[in-house]
């Protein structure tokens, strides 16, 4: 006589760095009907908190240790499955006999209160990037994390202006008006500081992104966060991100390097400012020296007022108000931190 197995995975997804939903729907009947174990997977995917969306739809496919499907559904949308503000629970089966098992998430639209599709997003999950691999625990629960991030909001209008680099085209801002990043105590959102930087040497050049440390100045204490770690943060700083990648194009392609400063909601300490630079290039720089000369985008941005309130709102590289700008310095710069194809 065959023996029950149970096993359960509980995949916790924060989607837009949003804090976790924890909710339960009944398991999938068919898992059992293909002959894959009477274990069980559970499926948290938290609501999402982007402008304009008000449901969310998605797929799930679990695979046994021989990528056998274990169960594929699709159509899961918070409307039917969640709150209906981009959240869904599922509960379905994973297989212990034949580890090791794989769950994969596809997210198959984003619609807004009238049911249209919302196109302007970058989808995380394309080409199966939404997948973990886990051990299928017989009579025992395991959990698989998924930390992803959606930045339709963050994507819209960051190109501000561009500079020309010595034939490099930078884009570059600062955006202290996003909730991103979350607390890692509490899960809630957090006023988040964005410095965005995106370049390109063009002419399917490789492009080397430089940066320095990123520094909060206050009249009482200094912050200094390396801009390449994902993490918790210091001080009233309780998390920080860093988020690189390229993006191909013909016949040239684009480098990205977007850090994120997570800060303590509330009063803050006053006459903060925050400091670093970046440049980028057609190749290396010897030593992680710039020439003298040589671009670089340098930010001195006045963070929070007297009072301790955060008022630096969105800040455009080469913008009127200053801030963020392109300086031709007379002497080289030490960049500690490079990014390179």
């Amino acid at each position: 006589m065959k023996s029950a197995r149970s096993a359960a995975v509980t995949a916790l997804l924060a989607l837009a760095a949003t804090a976790l939903a924890a909710c339960e729907s009944p398991a999938d009947a068919d898992a059992s009907a293909a002959g894959a174990s009477e274990g069980q997977v559970s499926v948290a995917v938290a609501p999402l908190s982007l402008p304009g969306v008000s449901n969310a739809c998605y797929g799930l496919t679990v695979r046994n240790g021989e990528g056998e499907v274990v169960w594929q559904q699709s159509g899961l949308c918070s409307d039917a499955y969640g709150n209906g503000a981009g959240d869904i629970a599922y509960v379905g089966t994973c297989d212990a006999a034949v580890n090791s098992n794989r769950i994969t998430l596809d997210l198959e639209g984003l619609f807004d209160a009238n049911g249209l599709p919302i196109k302007d997003f970058a989808d995380p999950c394309a080409d199966g990037a939404c997948t973990q691999t886990f051990d299928c625990v017989e009579n025992s629960d395991v959990a698989v994390d998924f930390n992803l991030t959606i930045l339709r909001a963050l994507g819209a209008g960051f190109v501000d202006v561009s500079v020309n680099l010595d034939d490099i085209f930078c884009s570059a801002k600062v955006d202290c008006d996003s909730q991103l990043l979350t607390d890692p105590q509490t899960g809630e959102r957090l006023p988040t500081v964005v410095l965005g930087l995106a370049c390109s040497a063009g002419d399917g050049v490789p492009t080397h992104l430089y940066r320095t440390n990123v520094e909060i100045v206050c009249p009482n204490e200094a912050l200094v966060f390396d801009p390449t770690l994902n993490g918790p943060g210091q001080g009233f700083v309780l998390r920080q991100g860093a988020y690189t990648g390229v993006h191909a194009e013909p016949g040239a392609s684009t480098t990205y390097w977007n850090v994120a400063l997570g800060l303590t909601p509330g009063q803050l300490p006053p006459d903060c400012v925050l400091r670093t630079r970046a440049t980028a290039a057609d190749g290396a720089f010897p030593d992680e020296l710039s020439p003298a000369g040589y671009p670089v985008i340098v930010a001195d941005v006045p963070l929070t007022n007297v009072d301790g309130t955060l008022d630096c709102g969105q800040v455009p590289l080469n913008g009127a108000a200053g801030g963020l700008s392109t300086v031709y310095g007379a002497e080289s710069t030490k960049f500690p931190h490079v990014l390179a194809p």
